[in-house]
């Protein structure tokens, strides 16, 4: 019975590996009458390889696709808010008579225009609406700087009933003050309109800002009526963080006091006079006296015929590279005392035209003007100057001097006139000839050990051991 089980068995086994071999053989039979059989199974192969590439290509491009419609999307937001700000914000129509008067730092004066029925809804700060027309509403506008929380800023010495009105950050205050508190620290900007000068018969503008220390910056409109106003000295006097001033629309027709006008703006950087009327103006001494950073000044305006004391005019004015006073009439001028003492960088200096008969001080005139290397005075008659006093002390870089046509027949003062010239090699004072016995002729102090001096023979008597080394010609 086993026996017969067991041959079964085997007999099974026997079959399937028969099979299995018919298979083989049968699948061999197919591939030998099929020749392209490997080349379709590569072909195969390649297009599932094919398929994979693509399906990454797709990919791709679809996330392309995504980005730049998303960048277009916005594109659009953007273009849709500009719409909309221009449509809240109308410009005013080119007309030209809407233009005039606009305040010089204004571009525009209307906020919100009507375009329909050709008015203006709403102006712009500094501006007041005036049936449908923006009118000009303030006298000055000055930018304060705070540096710290709820800081009082002292503002300006114009009486409160003055002024008329007063903005501040686009806030129009119901009080009016000389100081304001700032709750916050930066700049702040303010319109201020005071009452006509004219009308009120105001002709005393001296000391107007004279203290304003955060103020940085200043502009005047037409409605600043200084007409008739006679004297603004010391107007700007110690404002230390000034740094610019638009004179260009005040009127100075009668002005006459224009002493330390700008005194003391130690930051100051910039001056716009516009057309200055200066004809009436007596006196401008120490007008610019420490004003460190003002590098440059125009005086193109300026005509000076009454002016009558320069002393200190530009002293201090350390960062000053050149001055053109060509325009100035000087035929008045008693004092010149110390008028370019310590300008340190001053290069150049036009007085060719100065006329100086009538001038009694040039005592420190050009004092400690380091960088100075060249003067023309061929226009200075001194016959009336008492003192000479360092007229030319510490011009370390000047190597000669021609004064030939200078005549100081009534000076008592020539004390270390050319004191620390360190480098002056010839000199020309031909036409000195002091027998006044009260004068002081220590002429020099420390000027170079060798040169040339013209002198005249009787005075050379008086200065010859000041000038050991020196070859008289």
């Amino acid at each position: 019975m086993e026996d017969e089980l067991n041959d079964n068995e085997s007999e099974k086994r026997l079959n399937i590996l028969e099979i299995k071999i018919s298979q083989k053989y049968e699948k061999e039979e197919e591939e030998e009458e099929n020749p392209l059989y490997d080349i379709e199974i590569k072909i195969e192969k390649h297009n599932n390889l094919l398929s994979k590439k693509n399906f990454k290509k797709i990919v791709f491009i679809i996330f392309l696709i995504i980005i730049i419609f998303g960048f277009l999307f916005l594109i659009g937001l953007l273009i849709i808010r500009m719409i909309n700000n221009n449509k809240n914000e109308k410009e005013i129509p080119d007309n030209p008579e809407t233009q005039n008067n606009i305040e010089p730092n204004e571009k525009k004066k209307c906020l919100n225009y009507d375009k329909k029925n050709n008015i203006c809804i709403t102006c712009y700060t500094g501006f007041k609406l005036d049936n449908g027309e923006c009118k000009l509403n303030y006298s000055f506008k000055a930018i304060y700087l705070s540096t710290k929380e709820n800081e009082t800023i002292f503002l300006s010495n114009f009486d409160v009933n003055f002024i008329l009105e007063m903005t501040v950050d686009n806030k129009t205050l119901n009080t009016k003050s000389r100081e304001i508190k700032f709750a916050e620290p930066g700049e702040h900007t303010l319109y201020i309109l005071v009452k006509s000068f004219i009308e009120n018969f105001e002709t005393n503008l001296a000391h107007a800002f004279h203290g304003a220390t955060k103020m940085i910056s200043i502009s005047f409109t037409e409605k600043f009526d200084t007409e008739n106003v006679k004297s603004m000295s010391y107007f700007f006097g110690y404002c230390e963080s000034l740094l610019s001033i638009d004179l260009s629309n005040i009127k100075t027709t009668n002005l006459v006091n224009a002493e330390g006008m700008f005194y003391g703006c130690t930051s100051l950087k910039s001056i716009n006079f516009g057309i200055f009327n200066a004809e009436k103006i007596t006196t401008m001494r120490v007008m610019f006296a420490g004003c460190f950073e003002l590098n440059s000044i125009d005086f193109s305006s300026f005509k000076t015929m009454n002016l009558e004391s320069m002393d200190f005019m530009f002293s201090q004015c350390k960062t000053l590279e050149s001055l053109n006073l060509s325009t100035f009439d000087t035929h008045n001028v008693q004092n010149m005392s110390s008028l370019f003492t310590n300008c340190f960088k001053l290069t150049s200096i036009i007085i060719s035209n100065f006329d100086t008969k009538n001038v009694v001080d040039m005592g420190y005139m050009f004092y400690h003007c380091t960088n100075l290397k060249s003067l023309n005075l061929s226009s200075f008659d001194v016959q009336n100057v008492i003192t000479m006093e360092s007229m030319f002390g510490e011009c370390a870089q000047i190597k000669s001097l021609d004064l030939s046509n200078f005549y100081p027949i009534k000076v008592s003062n020539m004390n270390e006139m050319f004191y620390e010239c360190m480098q002056l090699n010839y000199l020309d004072i031909s036409s000195f000839n002091c027998t006044n016995s009260n004068i002081n002729i220590n002429i020099y102090n420390r000027v170079s050990k060798y040169g040339k001096i013209k002198v005249n023979p009787n005075f050379w008597e008086y200065i010859k051991y000041q000038f050991t080394g020196w070859t008289l010609i």
